[in-house]
């Protein structure tokens, strides 16, 4: 009789665990139909967002762009006014040729913000005649702003020092 006992509890147990395991089985798989739904739904509304991220990269590209093209004007320029100088000319010399050159391009090549920034900083104590070269360093700024449907998305204000320099032999 004891066997029987034995015998009816591990069946017992067996159909017990069953139902468990099909339960838990159910679950998960529920859980996971709703879980991969949500993600999608969620994937699916917030695709807007991406976009506006690749937009914002291509604006930086734009500023990279100017800045190449406004250090490529300023040194045509820079190289124009040494080419007559000698190092033994005053600071001076530099400025008057420097402003001539940069009046001659401002209509044509530099940008009318840009050749009154440069004008600004055209004073001696942003030129360096040492050491048989003239360095000249002015701080130079781009703004660039991205306007989606009225509104400013990302607005960007980039301002650095270039140096210009000629070595005398």
């Amino acid at each position: 009789m004891l066997d029987k006992t034995k015998d009816f509890s591990k069946i017992f147990k067996q159909k017990m665990n069953r139902r468990g395991q099909a339960l838990a089985i159910t679950l998960i798989v529920v859980l996971t139909l709703v879980l991969t739904t949500t993600s999608l739904f969620y994937f699916l509304s917030n695709d807007r967002e991406f976009n506006d991220n690749i937009n914002k990269v291509g604006i930086l590209d734009e500023v990279y762009m100017q800045e190449s093209l406004i250090n490529t004007q300023v040194n045509d320029i820079f190289d124009s006014a040494t080419q007559e100088i000698t190092k033994n000319d005053a600071k001076s010399v530099f400025i008057e040729k420097f402003s001539k050159e940069l009046d001659k391009h401002a209509n044509k090549d530099v940008d009318s913000i840009q050749v009154g920034l440069i004008k600004e900083q055209l004073i001696e104590s942003n030129i360096d005649s040492s050491n048989g070269k003239l360095v000249f360093t002015p701080e130079l700024g781009i703004s660039k702003s991205n306007v989606v449907d009225g509104v400013t998305v990302i607005h960007i204000n980039y301002k650095y020092k270039k140096s210009f320099e000629k070595v005398f032999k």
